[in-house]
């Protein structure tokens, strides 16, 4: 019994001992198993995080690649638009130009690292050919890189047709497109073809309602763009020349595919994105603008009189209805309700108010401080701002300088496109001029042209001088070689008479040719509604400072109104008004809101202008708009827009001068002749 008992003791005292190893083990493998399940899900976060990161980095360095590649497009098709060259050519050279397909060069890749597989950080690196990040079209005979083209007759995309811009027309559809790719002029792989002919299509849903005669100009609304030319959604009259670009990065990691917890993928799925290259072909209609490379000041004459409250409702000598743009603005105190824009630079010189806001020195344009000024206004552009401050938004003025004034001696496409001699269907050029003296105005000789039939003011190309014996056009001669006192003119029925200024100046005294405007349109056979634009030159495809001592005045000029298709002149000599200019209405104006011009569209581009042909003093009353550029023959560094000349060349004083400065908001009432310019803009396209 007792060994019964001590076998028993004995053997539960080892069970015991048994219970409490088995517990310890089992504690060890719950603490390894916990420890096994933390490290687990530590690791496998940290490959969910590993994965996060590297998802989160193709997309920031995708989304920079395709910013970057939108500015080079930008400037590429600026260049290559203007030279002619092809899409393929535009693209690709943009693409090459930022390395698209890899930040590093391959060959300085196997240099720096021989032998060796790197893969570079920037993980949207791709292996694939160049036209594959940009997959437009290639139809039936086209190779290379083309974009969608926003043009009927044209080949063009179709997806996103709500949300995109206005289809233009292509002049003749798709049969005139071939013959034009047959002769070299392909509008689908050279964007310069398309650009020169495409037009607005009064049969769209979506074209604005409202055209000029050729249906080139719309009331479109100004983009929602940080460059400042107007405030978002503004009437912009303009054409608008559209391309859809697509867009497609991928990652040189692979597409990302599966869950993270697979840890073998570390791309970004490639998506397409759609980006709208715009160029607008737009109208001078600003109610100030200045071109070259001098300082517009705005706000303040060169005497310190001050512009003051410019707002329609003010009671001071300047009203301004609409925004200021130059190439480069000093900004000099005053108030404006308008935007003031430059292409290069506002220079804030006097606390000046724009819109709603105060700008008294140069930090509006710090970085932060735009930024912070930003969160406190309404969507769009700020109302001081530069071209450069979007980075996406190229402007350019077509014809700038002596250009715009002149011909050319052999004219391009451009010139045809952009100079405004030849859009003007009567040309008075000036062969010789005999000198000023004592008798009078002494001798001369010109030459008129005269189209028979004129089309519309508004229409893309001009034409050039005619040829001998064009049957389209009159070319008549008159002389004036008596050498005597007398301003006639042989055969022009007092249309043109040739004498003297009288500014009271012997060395400052020019030889004047004077045109009647009440009877200019009988001697070249045409109506007011037709002789729409004149253009009066000496030498006209030579330079300013060969203009000679000749300068050209207007009489007959109070009363336009049978002028019902506008009418401007161009001259490269100096220009003298000698009586008021424009004061009766059109019996029927296209604008009937009495706040508009209800005049005929006028322009004036001259050398120099001014007012009266003798000493005497005048006063100005000036409303429409002011569009100044600096020519060779001036060395000014800046200039004074609203300064203006007597006759005798003294300044007008600034209580003598009144401006109601407007803004165009009708595409019927651009006159014929206008500087032409080029707004260049990219922007994605959101579906959503």
């Amino acid at each position: 019994m007792k060994n019964n008992r001590t076998l028993r003791a004995s053997w539960l005292g080892k069970n015991k001992r048994n219970q409490s190893g088995q517990a310890l083990i089992l504690t060890i493998c719950v603490i390894s198993l916990a420890i096994a399940i933390t490290l687990f899900a530590f690791l496998s976060s940290t490959s969910t995080s590993r994965e996060i990161a590297r998802l989160s980095a193709s997309k920031i360095d995708i989304n920079q690649r395709e910013d970057v590649l939108m500015r080079a497009i930008l400037h590429k098709t600026a260049e290559g638009m203007i030279a002619g060259k092809t899409w393929d050519s535009i693209l690709n050279g943009a693409l090459s130009e930022i390395r698209a397909s890899t930040y590093i060069n391959p060959n300085d890749l196997t240099v720096l690292f021989p032998g060796q597989n790197i893969i570079p950080a920037n993980l949207a690196d791709s292996t694939v050919a160049l036209s594959a990040i940009l997959p437009g079209f290639t139809g039936a005979g086209l190779t290379g890189l083309i974009p969608y083209a926003g043009t009927g007759g044209v080949s063009s995309s179709t997806s996103g047709t709500s949300i995109r811009p206005a289809l233009l027309q292509y002049p003749g559809g798709s049969s005139q497109e071939n013959i034009d790719r047959a002769a070299g002029q392909d509008p689908v792989t050279t964007p310069q073809y398309l650009f020169f002919k495409s037009i607005y299509s009064p049969g769209n849903a979506s074209t604005p309602s409202l055209l000029s005669p050729s249906n080139r100009w719309g009331a479109l609304s100004y983009p929602n763009i940080r460059f400042g030319l107007e405030h978002p959604g503004d009437t912009f009259i303009a054409r608008r020349v559209w391309w859809s670009i697509p867009v497609q990065f991928t990652s040189s990691s692979g597409s990302y595919v599966g869950t993270y917890s697979k840890g073998s993928q570390q791309g970004y799925t490639a998506q397409t994105v759609n980006y709208i290259l715009s160029v607008y072909d737009f109208p001078s209609q600003l109610p100030i603008k200045v071109s070259g490379s001098v300082n517009a000041v705005i706000g303040q004459e060169a005497t310190s009189e001050s512009w003051g409250n410019t707002s329609t409702s003010s009671t001071g000598n300047v009203k301004i209805d609409g925004s200021i743009y130059a190439d480069s603005v000093q900004l000099s105190g005053s108030s404006f309700t308008g935007n003031i824009s430059a292409r290069t630079t506002v220079n804030v010189q006097q606390t000046a108010t724009v819109g709603s806001e105060t700008f008294s020195d140069n930090t509006y344009a710090d970085l932060g401080t735009r930024e912070t000024k930003d969160t406190g206004r309404a969507i769009g552009a700020p109302p001081v701002s530069a071209a450069g401050d979007g980075g996406k938004v190229m402007l350019t003025a077509l014809a700038s300088g002596d250009n715009f004034l002149t011909s050319a001696t052999t004219p391009a496409a451009w010139d045809l496109y952009s100079r405004p001699y030849y859009r003007c269907p009567v040309r008075i050029i000036v062969s010789s001029v005999g000198p000023v003296s004592g008798a009078g105005a002494g001798n001369i000789t010109l030459k008129i042209e005269a189209q028979k039939s004129p089309g519309n003011p508004d229409a893309l190309i001009g034409l050039a001088d005619p040829a001998a014996g064009d049957s389209n056009w009159t070319v008549t001669q008159y002389s004036k070689t008596d050498g005597t006192a007398s301003t006639t003119i042989p055969n022009t029925n007092g249309a043109l008479q040739f004498t003297t200024t009288a500014t009271g100046d012997p060395s400052g005294e020019m030889s004047l040719l004077q045109i009647d405007m009440s009877k200019l349109p009988g001697l070249v056979g045409l109506t007011p509604a037709t002789m729409y634009a004149v253009y009066v030159g000496y030498l006209p495809d030579q330079p300013l400072s060969t203009n000679g001592n000749l300068a050209v005045s207007l009489s007959s000029t109070k009363d336009l109104h049978l002028f019902t298709s506008g009418f401007s002149i161009v001259t490269k000599q100096r220009l003298y008004f000698q009586e008021d200019f424009n004061q009766v209405k059109l019996t029927n104006p296209p604008d009937p809101d009495p706040t508009q011009d209800q005049y005929p569209p006028t322009s004036i581009y001259a050398q120099e202008v001014r007012y009266g042909v003798s000493k005497m003093m005048p006063a100005l009353n000036f409303q429409g708009r002011l569009d100044m550029d600096q020519s060779s023959t001036s060395t000014a560094t800046q200039i004074n827009p609203l300064a203006a000349a007597s006759g005798g060349n003294t300044q007008i004083s600034f209580s003598q001068r009144q401006y109601n400065l407007l803004q165009i908001k009708n595409a019927k009432m651009v006159p014929p002749i206008t500087r032409l310019n080029l707004l260049f803009t990219i922007e994605r396209e959101y579906t959503q």
